[in-house]
């Protein structure tokens, strides 16, 4: 038995269910906790992932939804927990899923998918996730676990999890009901899940030590009347930088963590008269043209 101040998502736990004893000791994990209104300190159930083992079994996968199976306190027991190394810490697993719902002929229009949304957020709260409704017009509901985030669109679920999680959430989308899966998509490369701030700082760890030499480079042209488009070699330089996250994957710009800090290098070289600002020219007034000083 385990005690409600002793029990956590995650946990790793082993039934053993006193009505069904032919069912045997069944190992799982937990995937949520809702608490029961006795107040009993065993007052709750859980929601089971069996092990891989266990799920074939045929009163086990007769008897789970989603895959699930529920668990009282007072029938699991604690195992100890599997230590993991985790291989990539701050990075995250990229996917689109994508699917094709039952009688939708290709539509897609929200205030049609009723059913569709019934069945995908009864599927992630099972498995313990929150549901976010997005404010912005004609936005789709997404789940948050952990590290893991699920965008509801009616042809595609799309986000990011933990590269080790992807395909037990592969395989707990395969349990929906009112769609089938037709296509999963993995980006090749992780994306790291740094806020902006820590973003800005891991540029000055990686390139503090050689970004100047890299910018006066960039800079450099042959003649002295010679001068180059400011935002072009630092459009190419914060490609070349980028950190790529799961805030910045898809868009860039002046804003971002790469640009305001090669906005500050460049802006020390300038101070320092290592880089010097063109004559504007009478046809692009509005054009910054740069070059460095040898």
């Amino acid at each position: 038995m385990i005690k409600k101040e002793n029990i956590y998502v995650g946990a790793c736990i082993i039934m053993n269910d006193p009505e069904h004893p032919e069912v045997g000791p069944v190992k799982g994990t937990v995937q949520k906790i809702t608490e029961l209104s006795n107040g009993n300190e065993y007052g709750y159930i859980t929601n089971v992932l069996p092990d891989e083992e266990f799920r074939k079994l045929p009163d086990i996968k007769d008897n789970a939804l989603y895959g699930l199976i529920t668990c009282f306190g007072f029938d699991i027991d604690l195992l100890p927990k599997e230590e993991k190394t985790d291989k990539f810490p701050r990075q995250l697993q990229q996917f689109k899923i994508y699917i094709q719902r039952e009688g939708s002929n290709g539509c897609t229009e929200l205030k049609k998918c009723k059913t569709f949304y019934e069945d995908i957020l009864e599927l992630l709260d099972a498995y313990g996730y929150q549901i976010n409704e997005l404010e912005f017009p004609g936005s789709c509901p997404e789940g948050r676990k952990g590290k893991n985030r699920i965008y509801c669109h009616p042809s595609q679920l799309a986000g990011e999890c933990a590269p080790e999680a992807f395909e037990e959430l592969k395989k707990m989308l395969y349990h929906g009901t009112t769609y089938k899966i037709v296509r999963v998509e993995k980006e090749r490369k992780l994306v790291f899940d740094y806020s902006d701030e820590e973003e800005f700082e891991q540029y000055h760890l990686k390139y503090d030590a050689t970004i100047r030499q890299r910018m006066l480079k960039a800079f450099h042209t042959d003649s002295s009347e010679e001068f180059k488009v400011t935002y072009k070699v630092m459009d190419e330089l914060a490609d070349k930088i980028k950190i790529v996250t799961i805030h910045n994957y898809m868009i860039s710009g002046g804003d971002f963590a790469n640009y305001r800090y090669l906005q500050s290098v460049y802006d020390t070289l300038l101070n320092e008269g290592k880089i010097v600002i063109g004559p504007k020219q009478a046809n692009d007034e509005h054009i910054t043209r740069s070059r460095a000083i040898d």
